[in-house]
């Protein structure tokens, strides 16, 4: 939709690193302030609640001088979009590489090297989670599996985005339930309108 619209399912990056998927917008019954009601694509998977104004608004860059992100939560569509349209600094790249650092907990490549559109792990999981359709969710996990890109942090991430939980277990049999669980979305969401 828009940077300014925040609607559900739509997944946004905060400016000191996190990613996050809107649930649901809401009216504070008291003031009837409009909310945005969202979840950590990370941890605990926590919910918060934040005045749209606020979740729109722009970084307080006297109070942040060194974040590169104009707004306070930023589409990853438009993230995208502006990495694509202008060449990053390498400011900015750090700021990415760090988000995406702490999204997959694992070493990642030296940081001034590091330029996100070429890590396609990273590829893969934005893809996942830019796609509504369950085939093409499918084949981007089928893909990352072969490729050895998965990893627990991917799984669980890929599986809240679909409301879901995938058990513990080996990598191999977490993989193996996320992608039981996409097959079955994918049936069921097919034949539910006919």
């Amino acid at each position: 939709m828009s940077q300014f619209d925040p609607q559900p399912g739509e997944k946004f990056r905060h400016f000191k690193g996190n990613l996050y998927q809107i649930i649901c917008r809401a009216t504070h019954s008291e003031t009837n302030e409009d909310l945005v009601i969202y979840q950590a694509l990370y941890g605990d998977f926590g919910i918060y609640a934040r005045p749209c104004s606020m979740f729109t608004s722009e970084v307080d860059h006297d109070k942040y001088p060194d974040v590169a992100q104009q707004y306070r939560f930023m589409l990853l569509s438009e993230l995208k979009k502006q990495s694509q349209m202008t060449e990053l600094t390498k400011k900015e790249a750090k700021d990415i590489a760090t988000a995406v650092s702490s999204l997959m907990q694992e070493e990642t490549k030296e940081e001034d090297d590091y330029v996100p559109d070429q890590d396609p792990a990273m590829v893969h999981m934005l893809k996942f989670l830019d796609t509504d359709d369950f085939e093409e969710k499918y084949r981007i996990v089928k893909e990352m599996a072969v490729q050895n890109e998965l990893n627990d942090t991917f799984i669980d991430n890929m599986a809240a985005s679909m409301d879901l939980v995938i058990g513990d277990g080996s990598l191999e049999d977490r993989t193996s339930q996320l992608m039981i669980c996409i097959s079955t979305r994918k049936r069921f969401e097919s034949t539910r309108l006919r």
